[in-house]
């Protein structure tokens, strides 16, 4: 994410509340591209749609609905990870949701274990 400039950036300073955005020190056509990309796939992909559907109904810390170019830069930053993802496991992307469903549940033991 820190190539492309996606990374997230902060400007708190004390009691002060300042914006959370994008670093933009990345590559700049890259950026460009992969905008262009989440901007397809949520057109194109079920799995993506509802995730930028989801965005676009949550709410940011101040309790404000987030605007449509928030939720394609989320878009922008789980389509790095999904790609990253899959080339690290050296998988197909698949629409389908996995057979196992990963449900969180805290076991006896007190840990986190995913079934």
């Amino acid at each position: 994410m820190k190539y492309s400039g996606y990374d997230p950036v902060e400007s708190d300073s004390g009691q002060r509340v300042g914006r959370r955005r994008i670093s933009k020190k990345g590559r700049y056509l890259l950026r460009k591209y992969l905008y262009f990309m989440s901007m397809r796939v949520v057109h194109r992909s079920p799995y993506f749609r509802d995730y930028y559907n989801r965005k676009l109904s949550s709410k940011n810390r101040f309790g404000q609905a987030l605007q449509k170019k928030e939720a394609l830069c989320a878009v922008v930053i789980k389509l790095i990870k999904v790609m990253f993802a899959l080339l690290r496991d050296e998988r197909v992307f698949s629409n389908e949701p996995p057979a196992r469903a990963n449900k969180i549940f805290y076991g006896e033991a007190k840990r986190l274990v995913l079934v």
